[in-house]
């Protein structure tokens, strides 16, 4: 996990020696991801642990992810032991294409998010308090922002951020460029935003560190998912691809899903909380229920029980939230405090790891509200909402923990106590109940863009 490291004023600012000479070419390294993993200019990697090479439409996929349950990650040299330079901190263009085992925890894709920080690269110094600079481009929790971002001694500076709204074992370009002077989000073959510059460059004296694709340092904070065909450049490439060649490559990936029915949740792990299996069904009806249930103890014996149902009746297609509570106050179901799990669709069977070992009630709803708060009219019904937020979705609220019914004027409060009001971490894409550093935002140091 990243936690601290050193903010100077430039790159500029460093003691130690400076990098090797670039090389004469500004493309840098390719990965294709084939069994040893090797890069395209010979080196192997530092190591790896718990991924996988697949085959897919055009050449090899790597699978990454045990839903941050044992470590699995793939470490390369930033420089190595040659002197050939990987990865160029100062400027550069990184692109690969990434399908998610997850789904975007929004009102479009109605997912979990890859359910922690997903690292899709990261690079310098990962121990606590450190002077010597980190270099990222991850998701969020939620799977619903792209950063790229550095951190120094307390300070976090994001220099572009995108939304994402990303559908599961769906594939996706991501090309992020960047300088001193500004960086980009390609998603897609189109510009998706644009930042600031670089002001954060890892020390040349945590360089053997090396870089991760698809995780942290320890192998956790997953990105969880496919990766197929990784470029690193020394240089700003404008966007390796246009619409045109990324429609062009989406083509050749649908006709081999089609062809393969492929998907990669089965062998990356849950997809979230619910996690459904294939079935085929034609009892729909008027009411929806669950059915088929049955409780075990969890697999990694962590003290938790499995809770597996199955979603019958109900319409076709329609996505049912599913709820708990381990105690209805005085018989009444709105009194008791309802938690939202996620959403499932009939005739799709699930699973719910962790659940509590003592009695729980499980309940089901459906029907998107029409105040536009993002919300099923069931949650509206068992939860509330309230206008007092600062213009925010309401169930961005519930999906950070927090019941906008129940705190009065909400969008102005400050539970992680970062300096950062409610409202305020949803426009700028952060986790209202994880601190961002307070002195970031006091003291807006060098090449931040500061807080709507």
């Amino acid at each position: 996990m990243v936690l601290v490291a050193c903010l100077f004023a430039s790159i500029r600012s460093f003691a130690q020696s400076g990098p090797p000479p670039l090389p004469t070419n500004t493309f840098l390294q390719s990965f294709r991801f084939n069994t040893n993993f090797q890069g395209m200019h010979g080196y192997l990697p530092i190591a790896y642990t718990n991924i996988e090479s697949e085959p897919v439409w055009n050449g090899d996929a790597l699978l990454i992810g045990n839903a941050n349950t044992a470590p699995s990650f793939l470490q390369y040299h930033v420089v190595e032991t040659n002197h050939y330079l990987n990865l160029d901190f100062s400027v550069g263009s990184i692109f690969f294409f990434f399908a998610p085992n997850w789904a975007s925890a929004d009102s479009i894709q109605n997912g979990a998010g890859p359910g922690a920080r997903a690292y899709f690269l990261g690079a310098g110094d990962w121990t606590a308090n450190s002077p010597n600079g980190f270099f990222g481009l991850s998701a969020d929790a939620y799977g619903t922002n792209l950063s790229f971002w550095g951190f120094s001694n307390g300070v976090a500076t994001t220099y572009v951020n995108a939304q994402i709204s990303w559908a599961s074992n769906a594939f996706h370009y991501v090309d992020c460029e960047y300088s001193p002077s500004n960086s980009f989000l390609y998603l897609d073959g189109q510009l998706a935003a644009s930042g600031s510059g670089v002001t954060i460059v890892p020390g040349t004296n945590v360089w053997t560190n090396g870089f991760f694709i698809g995780s942290d340092s320890l192998g956790y904070e997953q990105a969880r998912g496919a990766f197929w065909w990784e470029e690193i450049w020394s240089q700003q490439l404008g966007g390796f691809l246009d619409t045109n060649r990324w429609n062009g490559i989406l083509s050749e990936i649908t006709n081999w899903q089609s062809t393969n029915g492929v998907g990669f949740e089965g062998m990356m792990g849950g997809l979230g909380l619910l996690n459904p299996t294939n079935c085929a069904c034609t009892n729909y009806g008027t009411k929806v229920y669950i059915t088929n249930t049955s409780a075990m103890p969890d697999a990694n014996a962590d003290g938790g029980t499995t809770f597996t149902f199955t979603i019958a009746g109900g319409a076709a297609g329609t996505n049912y939230d599913v709820f708990s509570t381990t105690n209805i106050v005085g018989n009444t179901m709105t009194s008791a405090a309802w938690t939202w799990l996620g959403q499932g669709t009939n005739c799709g069977a699930y699973y719910l790891t962790n659940q509590a070992t003592n009695q729980t009630f499980y309940l089901l709803g459906g029907a998107l509200a029409s105040d536009g708060s993002g919300l099923t009219i069931a949650y509206e019904n068992l939860i509330g909402t309230t206008s007092d937020t600062n213009g925010t979705p309401p169930a961005w609220y519930l999906w950070h923990g927090m019941n906008p019914k129940t705190t009065s004027g909400i969008g102005s409060q400050d539970p992680d106590l970062d300096g950062i009001l409610n409202y305020q971490e949803y426009l700028y894409g952060t986790d209202p109940q994880v601190s961002e550093g307070f002195a970031v935002w006091i003291s807006e140091p060098g090449g931040t863009s500061g807080i709507p």
